[in-house]
């Protein structure tokens, strides 16, 4: 992934410019459309279509573009992965009875984390 994110920064880079000029903006308007298009081409019970996997690679390109385009490193970007996922673990989350099938689920907020 490493060397994607690597191949994709220099090609990024030398299509839409620096990001000194250009930052994460432009890439997060574009990954809201392909998230939507995710969303559309998604048919439940049915094995991913290619063109489902080219609009999830989409999302993970854009996503890979803002970040860098933000400062980031592509190692920045795996340890604050990994610290969120270790919060997350810790968040109070509502039970399964209280989810709906399709609705985002988001944690219970009146509980604070202490580290």
């Amino acid at each position: 992934m490493e060397e994607i994110w690597n191949s994709h920064q220099k090609w990024s880079e030398a299509v839409f410019g620096p990001r000194e000029w250009r930052g994460p903006l432009g890439p997060l308007q574009h990954l809201k459309n392909e998230v939507d298009e995710v969303i559309k081409e998604y048919k439940e019970g049915e094995p991913p279509s290619s063109l489902l996997q080219e609009e999830f690679a989409d999302c993970a390109i854009l996503l890979f573009d803002a970040v860098w385009r933000a400062g980031m490193s592509y190692q920045n970007l795996i340890d604050a992965v990994q610290a969120k996922h270790e919060k997350n673990k810790k968040r109070k989350w509502p039970s399964l009875e209280k989810i709906a099938k399709d609705d985002p689920v988001f944690h219970i907020k009146d509980q604070e984390i202490t580290e």
